[in-house]
């Protein structure tokens, strides 16, 4: 990991585990494989509309910032409803999804600057 500080980069190798866990983390967000993550405890609910799912790292340096992270299945699409990002500090990230377009075309267009 690099950081530009007042127009100087430089590495930073003690982030790299950090941002390993980070990588799993969104992994395990993507494939929603909670159960077989070793960095949280998955905590699972439900209601007649939602599947929650609430994970608490056991991960020590993730422990450090977050106090949990909460995600919300529709039960209807299963679809990710909201993500939310409770940090040890009191801060908390949300998302919300919705109006979601799946499979629709995409021109190829949209990735000619890659």
């Amino acid at each position: 990991m690099k950081i530009k500080e007042n127009e100087k980069e430089k590495n930073v190798s003690s982030f790299n585990e950090a941002i390993g866990k980070i990588k799993e983390l969104m992994l395990t967000l993507v494939n929603g494989e909670f159960h077989n993550n070793k960095s949280f405890t998955p905590f699972y609910f439900q209601n007649n509309e939602i599947y929650f799912v609430k994970l608490i790292p056991k991960n020590k340096k993730l422990a450090q910032i977050f106090e949990s992270i909460q995600l919300t299945f529709s039960k209807e699409t299963m679809r990710l409803k909201e993500l939310a990002f409770h940090e040890k500090s009191g801060d908390k990230s949300i998302m919300k999804f919705y109006n979601d377009v799946v499979n629709e075309n995409l021109s190829d267009k949209l990735f000619s600057n890659f």
